[in-house]
């Protein structure tokens, strides 16, 4: 019996213990699934403002950027790190530390605002403690923007780099070149993306961004306004992005992205699920209402615009945000009698240097882009920007012809360059494994080529293959072509891929792109049309990475006759165009319903028009500028209030 109870014990301590280890394995499990869960769903950010520099002028807004951003992640469940005018020994500590964050991250994201500068086509940001005496110091006392991706590369889903560092920077102006060689930039030079990962710039490369003259810059404004929009596929909140700094800075200002993400949507914040059916309405109605009145305040808050501002007063008298609106508007009007005592600079006073770039026109600056391609000379874009490649290109041609190397555009230069002279460095080149010679149109001095085909009377005819080889910082890179030849020279229809990465498919005369073709760029872009000597020339459709859709005709590389351009972001224009800008009476329609009809001259509404707003306002009548004035009502389309004098 005692045997029977000690064994009755037994049994069910053992199943007690059993039930204990049960409990510890399932409690063990619990948490495993949390931080399983946590990891899954975790989003990490580091914020950089640097604002006081010690070594130039201090900038106005990042530290402003800075903090506002931060806000506005942590509102979308980043756990933020912020620093403020930071050191070059700063920046790494928080960057490694970050690194180690990111790896357990979802989304991992770097914002930077302050100075960043381009050399050799590399960029790096500037801490506030740098001195940059020549282009030697910029690897020992600035941040490479390799770094940064390095840093935010952990992460399982998305990897974002920020940059709000594209300002006129006085580094620039001031560092030595102490190697021949090395090109210090405009702005900064395109990069390329890795899987999963987004880089958006505050302006394209080679162009500076404003620092504004509000809180916040006007990139900044822009990621304020849309970045916490839910349900909204991250490629097209930057679409929007971009498309609120080129309507706030009048087209000046163009932020630019590169991407690597999936074909499905990536979004930052969740789509708001929808409000469930009751019997009792009353709730949901209330919260609807506060949605809405939340909504229209985003809308104007940020506008600068005294009308927006008491348009919402007037649709919300005691709403939640009637008091900051009286206030903004209080402020406006206080600025607006400041500004009206003050003449205004404009370029037409001719205070800029005449061989800067700002003296040019984007159109003359194409001119200089086209004929410097057609020569050979390196340029992959005629995009009416004088950024570092364009640079590059004329300091190429001024040595091969013996001219003062500046890399400057000038009116000798233009005229030069339109000259019918023989400024070509086209030639026959003989190949490294065979006796074939063929005609190319941009040879250098350290380059080779191979042919594969029949060589007859020493050129090469019918169909072939070419693989050219050059030296570029220090490594063997190739670009091919396969097709048809006739006397030695390309013609006829084949395929060429280039060094940039960007492939043409199509025909070709002397190996310049003659007829139907379609060229795929390296950064996603494809334009399919027309060609004559190299440039889109006819009907075409350009199809950007973004997105956005071009479909219309060319003349010498730029939109000249009827167009239909629409944006990503929902905004389309339809109508003429002329040396590649709006021209004629077409029509605007921006992705809020609004849309300007009439008279464009120079990109923007000039002459007789309209615009009619989805609340039923409408002004008809002469546009200035892209400005409307009528008495006291005024309105701005594709333009500012500040340049319009409204403000």
């Amino acid at each position: 019996m005692t045997g029977t109870f000690e064994k009755l014990i037994d049994r069910k301590s053992m199943l007690r213990n059993l039930n204990l280890l049960i409990l510890s394995l399932c409690l063990i499990l619990l948490i495993i699934g949390g931080s399983l869960a946590a990891t899954k769903d975790k989003r990490v950010a580091l914020v950089i403002g640097n604002s006081a520099y010690e070594n130039v002028s201090k900038l106005a807004n990042p530290k402003n950027d800075a903090a506002d951003m931060s806000v506005a992640l942590t509102d979308i469940g980043f756990d933020v790190t912020k620093i403020e005018d930071a050191s070059f020994a700063d920046m790494r500590q928080a960057l490694r530390k970050f690194s180690k964050k990111a790896r357990n991250a979802r989304i991992a994201l770097v914002y930077f605002a302050g100075h960043g500068i381009e050399v050799d086509r590399q960029n790096y940001l500037i801490p506030t403690d740098a001195v940059l005496a020549s282009d030697q110091d910029i690897e020992y006392e600035a941040i490479s923007i390799d770094l940064l991706n390095r840093s935010v590369s952990g992460a399982s889903g998305l990897s974002m780099i920020l940059l709000d560092a594209c300002r006129n920077n006085p580094f620039a102006n001031k560092m030595k070149t102490e190697k021949s060689t090395r090109s210090i930039g405009r702005g900064l030079a395109p990069v390329e993306p890795n899987i999963g990962s987004l880089i958006s710039y505050a302006a394209r490369e080679g162009t500076t961004a404003d620092d504004g003259e509000g809180r916040n810059s006007p990139y900044t404004k822009a990621l304020l306004n849309h970045i916490k929009e839910p349900g909204v596929d991250v490629r097209r909140i930057f679409d929007k992005v971009r498309d609120s700094v080129m309507e706030e800075t009048g087209g000046v200002q163009q932020p630019f992205v590169y991407s690597s993400l999936p074909g499905r949507d990536v979004l930052l914040t969740p789509k708001l699920d929808a409000a469930p059916s009751t019997a009792n309405t009353s709730a949901p109605s209330a919260i609807n209402n506060a949605a809405l009145e939340l909504e229209y305040w985003n809308s104007v808050k940020d506008s600068g615009s005294i009308e927006l501002l008491n348009s919402y007063i007037a649709q919300y008298p005691t709403g939640s945000f009637a008091a900051i609106a009286k206030f903004r508007i209080k402020n406006l009007e206080a600025k607006t009698e400041t500004a009206s005592a003050v003449a205004p600079i404009t370029k037409d006073q001719n205070t800029l240097n005449p061989q800067s770039p700002e003296a040019f026109s984007q159109t003359e600056i194409r001119i200089v882009q086209t004929q410097l391609r057609k020569k050979g000379y390196g340029i992959e874009t005629v995009d009416g920007i004088a950024g570092s490649q364009t640079r590059d290109a004329i300091i190429e041609y001024q040595s091969d012809w013996q001219i003062a190397e500046t890399g400057q555009i000038s009116r000798e230069l233009i005229d030069r360059l339109q000259r019918k002279h023989p400024d070509t460095k086209a030639r026959m080149v003989k190949a490294a494994n065979s006796d074939c010679e063929l005609y190319d149109t941009s040879p250098e001095a350290r380059m080779t080529l191979e042919v594969t085909g029949t060589c007859k009377d020493g050129d090469v005819v019918g169909r072939g293959e070419i693989i050219w080889t050059y030296m570029r910082q220090g490594k063997f890179v190739t670009s091919e072509y396969k097709g048809n030849f006739v006397n030695g020279k390309i013609s006829g229809f084949g395929t060429r891929k280039f060094i940039s990465g960007n492939i043409y498919r199509g025909e070709m005369i002397n190996g310049i792109r003659n007829g139907r073709g379609k060229l795929t760029y390296a950064n996603g872009d494809v334009y399919e049309g027309h060609y004559e000597d190299g440039e889109r020339h006819g009907r075409g459709i350009y199809s950007f990475a973004s997105g956005s859709v071009y479909e219309g005709t060319y003349k010498n590389g730029l939109k000249d006759g009827y167009g239909v351009y629409r944006r990503s972001s929902g905004s389309v224009y339809e109508g003429p165009y002329k040396d590649g800008v709006r021209h004629g009476i077409g029509r605007y329609t921006f992705s809020s319903g609004n849309y300007y009809e009439g008279e464009f001259k120079n990109d923007i509404p000039n002459g007789q028009g309209k615009y009619v707003k989805t609340d039923g306002k409408i002004r008809t009548g002469l546009w200035n500028n892209g400005c409307y004035k009528d008495g006291s009502d005024w309105a701005v389309v594709l333009t500012t209030a500040k340049k319009c004098g409204f403000k």
